[in-house]
C-alpha cells in the first residue's frame, strides 16, 4: 500500500519532469536579453552546428571574445584617450587592442548556462570583476617593476656607449608597459618623480635623435647593363653632449631600393667601425636618378611590437640618409668614380735631382683636376710634409698611415722622380743648352692603410730647350698619362 508521503514525492517528480519536458524547446532569456550583472563581466557565444564538428569549442571561443569585449567597453574613456593621444590610433583600434590584451587575463570564468537546438549551440560565461581586477593589479605591478628594471639597464648601457643594447632595453621596457600606456605609472629618477612611460620614451627618442647615418658617396655610380661590383656603404655614429662622435656597432641598417631597380629591401648590420655595406647588383636600366633610402631597420631592432607599441614607435624620429644612383655607361669613368668618388684623397708629388728635392706642382695639378672630375674630395698636402718627407714616403709607403699629418686621409697618391739632370750644348738654343731628366719614377697608391697600387720604373725625358721647369712639366704629363693607364688596368682586372 502506497503511503501519502510517497504519493506526494512522486507527484513532485512528475511535475518537475513535466516542466523540463515543456521547457526543452524554450529559448533561455539570456540569449535574447543580455544579462546585466553588477559584480560580473558577461560573455555569450554561439556557433552553428553545420559549421564544423568542434562547434562547442567555437562557441566557447566566441563567448570569451565577447567577455573580453565587455571588459574593453568598461575601460575608462580617459585611459583610451591617453593612448589615442600618444599613438595617433583611432579609439576603435585602441579598444580592439585592449580587447585582445584582456583575453590573457580571463581565467576562472564560470559556466552559467548552455543551450542548443538542432541548428545552434549557445554558451554563457561570467567572470568576477573583483577577481579580474585583482589579477590586473598584480600584472600591472609586475610589469611596472620589470619596465623600471629594463629602463635602468637602458640608461646604464647608454652611459657605457652600448647604444644598440640601450635601445633594445628601452623597447623591452615599453613592451612591459604596452597594456598600461593609458595610465600614469610613476618612477623616481634623480630624486624627482615622473611618469615611467614618458621617461622611457624620452630616453629612446634621445638616443635615436643623436644617431647619424652618413654616406661618403651621396652619388653612387652604377654601371649600366652590368653588375656593379662595389657596395653602397654608410656609417652610423652617435654624438652626445658629453662625448665626441663615435661609431655605433651591431645596428640593423635597412637599404630600400627603388621599385624599378630592386623590389626588396635589404638589412645589414654595422661593424665595429659603424659601417654597413650592401651590394647593388645588376642594373639593366635606370631613369630619373633613382634614390636608395638608408635608415635604421626598426622592425628588426624592435621585433614583435603590437599595434599600440608599433604606432608609438612610428612617432620616434628615425635617422636616415639617401644615396643617389648615378648611371654610367663609360667603363673607364665608372672605374674611377667607383674608387675615388666621395673619398678624401691627398696627392703628394716631388722630384729630386742629386741631393736637391723640389715640389712637382704640374703633376699635382693634373692629378687633382682629374680626381675632382670624378667626385673625389682633394685634401691639400699638409704643410708639415716637406718635399724631403714626400720623397721618403715614396720609398717607404707603409709609413703613410703612421704619419700624423695624413691620419684623416682615406687615399694617398704619391708620385716622385729621383735622378739627374743631363745638359747638352745646343747652338740653336737661345739659352745655350738643352735639358733632360733621367732616373727612376715611383707611383704609389695607399688606400685605407694598404698599398693598393705600385709602379716603379726607369725612364728619361727628351731634351727640352726651355730648361729644368719646362722639362719637368712635360715629364709630369707623361708620368700622369702612364699612371692613369696602369692604374685603370689594375682596377679593370679587379
Amino acid at each position: 500500500m502506497i503511503k501519502p508521503l510517497q504519493i506526494l514525492i512522486l507527484l513532485q517528480w512528475v511535475c518537475l519532469l513535466g516542466a523540463v519536458i515543456c521547457n526543452a524547446g524554450v529559448t533561455p532569456k539570456w540569449i535574447n536579453q543580455r544579462p546585466r550583472l553588477p559584480d560580473y563581466y558577461v560573455g555569450i557565444g554561439m556557433a552553428e552546428k553545420s559549421d564544423a564538428d568542434d562547434y562547442k569549442q567555437r562557441a566557447k571561443s566566441n563567448a570569451l571574445l565577447d567577455l573580453a569585449h565587455e571588459i574593453s567597453v568598461a575601460v575608462s574613456g580617459t585611459f583610451v584617450e591617453n593612448i589615442v593621444e600618444k599613438t595617433g590610433l583611432s579609439e576603435k583600434m585602441v579598444r580592439s587592442e585592449i580587447r585582445l590584451s584582456s583575453t590573457a587575463l580571463i581565467h576562472d570564468h564560470e559556466l552559467v548556462d548552455q543551450w542548443e537546438d538542432d541548428d545552434i549551440y549557445w554558451v554563457y560565461y561570467r567572470l568576477s570583476k573583483k577577481r579580474y581586477h585583482k589579477r590586473l593589479n598584480r600584472r600591472r605591478a609586475t610589469a611596472s617593476k620589470l619596465a623600471a628594471d629594463m629602463f635602468q639597464r637602458a640608461v646604464a648601457a647608454g652611459r657605457d656607449q652600448k647604444i644598440v643594447s640601450a635601445l633594445r632595453f628601452d623597447y623591452q621596457a615599453l613592451q612591459q608597459l604596452s597594456d598600461f600606456l593609458g595610465e600614469s605609472i610613476e618612477i623616481k629618477i634623480n630624486g624627482r618623480t615622473q611618469p615611467l612611460g614618458n621617461a622611457i620614451y624620452a630616453h629612446l627618442q634621445g638616443l635615436m635623435t643623436a644617431i647619424r647615418i652618413s654616406s661618403a658617396q651621396p652619388a653612387f655610380p652604377v654601371f649600366m647593363g652590368n653588375a656593379t661590383p662595389a657596395n653602397l656603404s654608410v656609417t652610423a655614429t652617435i654624438s652626445t653632449d658629453s662625448r665626441d662622435s663615435m661609431a655605433v656597432a651591431k645596428l640593423p641598417i635597412q637599404f630600400s631600393f627603388p621599385r624599378r631597380l630592386k623590389n626588396t629591401t635589404a638589412t645589414r648590420y654595422t661593424d665595429q667601425y659603424g659601417r654597413a655595406h650592401c651590394r647593388v647588383g645588376f642594373v639593366k636600366s635606370v631613369t630619373n636618378s633613382p634614390v636608395v633610402t638608408v635608415s635604421i631597420d626598426t622592425k628588426t631592432l624592435f621585433p614583435k611590437a603590437d599595434l599600440v607599441l608599433e604606432a608609438l614607435l612610428k612617432k620616434v624620429s628615425r635617422p636616415q640618409t639617401t644615396i643617389r644612383l648615378m648611371p654610367i655607361s663609360d667603363p673607364k669613368e665608372f672605374l674611377w668614380r667607383q674608387k675615388f668618388q666621395g673619398r678624401n684623397v691627398a696627392v703628394l708629388s716631388a722630384y729630386q735631382i742629386g741631393e736637391r728635392a723640389v715640389s712637382w706642382p704640374k703633376f699635382y695639378n693634373e692629378m687633382t683636376q682629374h680626381l675632382k672630375s670624378v667626385g673625389a674630395n682633394i685634401i691639400a698636402p699638409p704643410s708639415a710634409l716637406s718635399v724631403e718627407k714626400i720623397i721618403e714616403l715614396s720609398d717607404r709607403p707603409e709609413k703613410v698611415f703612421k704619419t700624423e699629418a695624413l691620419k684623416e686621409t682615406e687615399i694617398v697618391i704619391i708620385v716622385t722622380a729621383q735622378g739627374k739632370l743631363n745638359q747638352r750644348k745646343n747652338p740653336q738654343n737661345p739659352f745655350g743648352e738643352d735639358v733632360q731628366f733621367a732616373g727612376e719614377f715611383y707611383n704609389v697608391v695607399q688606400r685605407d692603410g694598404v698599398v693598393t697600387f705600385a709602379d716603379r720604373y726607369r725612364a728619361m725625358s727628351g731634351y727640352n730647350p726651355m730648361g729644368e721647369k719646362m722639362c719637368m712639366e712635360v715629364t709630369a704629363l707623361n708620368v700622369f698619362k702612364r699612371f692613369k693607364a696602369r692604374y685603370l688596368k689594375q682596377l679593370g682586372r679587379k
